[in-house]
């Protein structure tokens, strides 16, 4: 076998996986997508929030209900540094509205929660010591095709 009739065969196999795998890229739709999650305690004039960022990375709308509220739910609590003093929290989280929350495609949505609201006794309990903020937030796709929950603790350094 010469060298011409080698290349030939070898690059035989290179063509057919190429169109074979243009074809697969060509007919991929997307089925279903979450948003990604980014969280972050952040501290404003002494105040203390707790912001939740949610990216569509998608080619298509991601919608949900508010926050709080059915499958989409926020759940807080926060602890003192010993691990067995929970901060009592004042009221239930407000209603977001009754609004849809929609993302469109490259778009990012931003909800944040006043801890300092929510947790009347925070800035006291920070004079002692170290606080957890401890949640979880389940998110549902209203096309129901995706669910997920996250939970995190973050911690606020005592005197901060």
């Amino acid at each position: 076998m010469n060298h011409r009739s080698f290349l030939r065969a070898a690059a035989l196999p290179l063509l057919l996986f190429t169109i074979w795998s243009t074809s697969a890229i060509a007919t991929e739709k997307l089925i279903c997508a979450s948003p990604t999650i980014y969280t972050e305690l952040i501290r404003a004039n002494g105040k203390y929030n707790l912001a939740f960022t949610l990216k569509n990375q998608t080619s298509t709308n991601i919608i949900l209900e508010p926050f709080y509220f059915g499958e989409n739910m926020l759940q807080l609590r926060a602890t003192e540094s010993d691990g067995d003093t929970a901060l009592k929290q004042a009221v239930p989280l407000l209603s977001p509205g009754v609004g849809k929350i929609v993302i469109a495609p490259g778009k990012t949505f931003v909800r944040k929660v006043d801890l300092d609201g929510f947790f009347p006794d925070l800035q006291a309990a920070i004079t002692n010591g170290d606080v957890h903020v401890s949640w979880e937030l389940s998110l549902k796709n209203e096309e129901s095709c995706s669910s997920q929950k996250i939970n995190a603790t973050m911690t606020i350094p005592k005197g901060r």
